[in-house]
């Protein structure tokens, strides 16, 4: 019964506790490394998402605008004309804030797809940087 017990401290103390660079041969796996990289690229993410949405969102408001559609008119007698004109000019300036949201899109998912491919960086290499 002593001889097991020995054996088993000779086991505990022969095995020496891990370097933080150093994978175990037996559990290569850092969970709480992991679930911090995690943590980080969702915090991250949600940091680059609602951004992105407040800008968006801004964009919208200006396009909905009513008064966009609906300014009054120029006195003179071409009525068809300058509501046309102004018709024209709304057009034109809804097309670009709608250029403006699709470039907020592209810029945002251009972030997202950065952040992720600088997250599966193996560590060694994200040191050397």
């Amino acid at each position: 019964m002593a001889e097991t017990q020995k054996s088993e401290t000779s086991r505990s103390s022969s095995r020496k506790p891990a370097a933080k660079d150093d994978l175990d041969p037996v559990f290569p796996v850092n969970f709480a490394e992991a679930s911090l990289r995690g943590i980080s690229l969702l915090a991250q993410g949600n940091s680059i998402l609602l951004q992105t949405a407040r800008e968006i969102w801004d964009k919208e408001a200006d396009l909905l605008q009513p008064a966009h559609f609906f300014a009054p008119q120029a006195p003179n007698g071409s009525g068809m004309r300058s509501f046309l004109e102004q018709w024209h000019d709304n057009a034109e300036r809804t097309l670009g804030q709608m250029r403006d949201i699709q470039d907020l899109m592209r810029e945002c998912e251009w972030r997202l797809l950065t952040l992720a491919a600088d997250n599966m960086a193996v560590p060694a290499q994200r040191a050397a940087e």
